[in-house]
């Protein structure tokens, strides 16, 4: 029976066939950025990202898109945050040329 489940006797058995692994996406993006402070109520300085034509993203738990912007050159940079941003935890990740890299955890008071 292929794709059953047996829970007789709590022995548990899957068969699968035609699987296929595809990769989500390339290798994380390599980059040593800070963001401070943490945790944030209504901005974020973003420093040392040394990525050209990069972009700044701010995610909710949820994977909503709170924040995008794009990244200056210079060593900071200020992340004015939209007025109304609820309490709670966030993700920034830096993205360029289609790679992100791995996550930073933001939290969010009142």
């Amino acid at each position: 029976m292929s794709g059953a489940v047996s829970l007789q006797n709590q022995a548990y058995s899957l068969y699968a066939s035609n699987v296929q692994v595809t990769p989500l996406r390339e290798a994380p993006l390599e980059t040593s950025y800070s963001v401070f402070p943490n945790p944030f109520t209504t901005e974020l300085q973003i420093s040392n990202v040394g990525i050209p034509d990069a972009t700044a993203v701010l995610r909710d738990a949820q994977g909503r898109t709170w924040y995008r912007s794009n990244l200056t050159g210079s060593e900071y940079q200020m992340a004015h945050l939209p007025p109304g941003l609820p309490a709670g935890l966030y993700y920034l990740h830096i993205e360029s040329k289609g790679r992100w890299s791995k996550p930073t955890s933001l939290v969010k008071v009142e």
